[in-house]
């Protein structure tokens, strides 16, 4: 994790010297901040249940 946490401090570098542009930076940004599996199915199960109980609740 030091290894991206470096080079993210360093792609922010380079952006501020304006070496790379905002989409490279905060693409590089988004990459390293991706979500653990078992979050995601987590987050998936929640969004199916409230779509559920929503469409109850409606009818």
């Amino acid at each position: 994790m030091i290894t991206r946490d470096g080079e993210m401090v360093e792609s922010g570098r380079r952006w501020m010297a304006g070496e790379l542009t905002s989409d490279e930076y905060f693409s590089r940004v988004r990459k390293s901040t991706a979500i653990a599996p078992g979050w995601e199915l987590l987050r998936s199960v929640l969004c199916g249940v409230l779509t559920f109980l929503r469409s109850r609740r409606s009818t």
